[in-house]
């Protein structure tokens, strides 16, 4: 997805973080230094991290999947007063068993379509990986995921929701149920299993490590959030893959829609759902997370000046799929603001939790630098605007 600018202020976003070559180059480099590896074994460890992490198309999940659902831990544990400890192994567990079952999704998925993916011309990681190979890595990420949790007795509603997790992506890809070319199902399907299903998983890990009352209303406000935004992401991601899956003889549920004007169409979507779901959410958590109403201000005033000075917003270079960059048109409340405020707020309510935005933001640096890039883009846009009506002032 891109954000543009209007003439002479064009913002071309970041390419993604592609294969986390970067947090392995420092990685590898840092213990290259200690312990005095040779440089060609620090190349070869740099190239298979790499490879490791192309082949599970890390790229693809990190910083679209986990922040969200890292800040539905982050309520949960503010709500909750959770202790240090408990909070530090809620959020691992999380982590680590998303991260399990998001590889585990595209290495099916890809394993899946690498008919569909040579006919389109598209790369495909699993085309040069032996079959063995594939399942030994398909069982390997399935039976990780649960490991974690085998020392819990108690753990079932997080198991129940972990296996279930797992299924999704199965029934999405597999010849003979394949979801993704079954309509309606396709887009339900996905984004049950990419947001709505993990935050069930992540609100199960966090009563289970930090045990206490549920709240109702909270629950169904951030089960209604992952929801919009679990639709919005495959309708995106269907849109933008659209011309590839026609090559391919692909149907999906975009398949019977004009493109440019179902695109057109999210653009009402953004506005109309994902806005007022984003505030209800917002007024739900104020209560004990006063910081969310202040990402929500800043995200939205960023945004509407970005309307407002004739941004665009594209998920491909296809011309027909670029359109006026309204508020909620990109991911940065939930994939920046917001789980990050949410850091903050745990910071502010323990000096024990100081460490965690610094982490955070760490991990998911890519975001960060996105949202400076697009916030000078609009700084130096309004800077050329202001230059502009003084200039004719003074010629008058």
């Amino acid at each position: 997805m891109t954000c543009r600018g209007p003439p002479r202020a064009k913002w071309r976003r970041s390419k993604q973080f592609e294969s986390g070559r970067d947090i392995f180059r420092d990685a590898a480099s840092f213990h290259g230094q200690i312990f005095q590896r040779p440089a060609g074994e620090a190349v070869h460890i740099r190239g298979l991290a790499a490879r490791a992490l192309g082949l599970v198309r890390f790229g693809n999940w990190w910083t679209h999947k986990i922040p969200p659902l890292l800040l539905v831990v982050y309520v949960e544990l503010i709500r909750r007063h959770a202790p240090l400890g408990a909070s530090v192994a809620a959020i691992c567990v999380l982590v680590f068993c998303v991260s399990c079952v998001a590889a585990y999704g595209h290495v099916v998925n890809d394993w899946c379509d690498i008919a569909d993916d040579e006919r389109a011309g598209k790369p495909n990681a699993m085309r040069d990986v032996r079959v063995v190979q594939r399942a030994a890595l398909c069982v390997g990420l399935l039976l990780a995921g649960f490991v974690v949790l085998a020392p819990f007795s108690n753990a079932w509603p997080a198991r129940i929701a972990l296996a279930v997790n797992y299924l999704w992506p199965t029934l999405y890809s597999i010849p003979g149920v394949r979801l993704k070319e079954r309509g309606l199902l396709g887009v339900l399907s996905d984004a049950a299993g990419s947001h709505i299903t993990p935050t069930l998983f992540a609100l199960a890990v966090a009563g289970f490590f930090v045990p206490g009352p549920a709240n109702a209303v909270v629950f169904a406000a951030l089960l209604l959030w992952a929801t919009v935004l679990g639709i919005k992401g495959i309708l995106y991601h269907m849109i933008a893959d659209r011309a590839n899956d026609e090559t391919a003889g692909v149907d999906t549920f975009v398949a019977t829609f004009d493109v440019s004007r179902l695109f057109a169409v999210l653009a009402r979507y953004n506005l109309l759902v994902e806005l007022p779901v984003s505030i209800v959410l917002t007024v739900v958590v104020a209560a004990f997370l006063p910081l969310a109403v202040a990402a929500l201000v800043v995200y939205l005033a960023l945004e509407s000046t970005k309307y407002a000075l004739g941004f665009e917003f594209a998920v491909s270079s296809d011309a027909r799929l670029r359109r006026a960059s309204v508020p909620f048109a990109n991911e940065m409340f939930y994939t920046l603001w917001l789980p990050l405020a949410a850091a903050v707020q745990l910071a502010l309510h323990s000096v024990w939790f100081a460490w965690l935005p610094f982490v955070h933001g760490l991990l998911f640096q890519q975001q960060i630098a996105v949202q400076i890039g697009d916030t000078r883009a609009v700084i130096s846009q309004l800077k050329a605007r202001f230059s502009h009506l003084r200039s004719r002032r003074i010629h008058r």
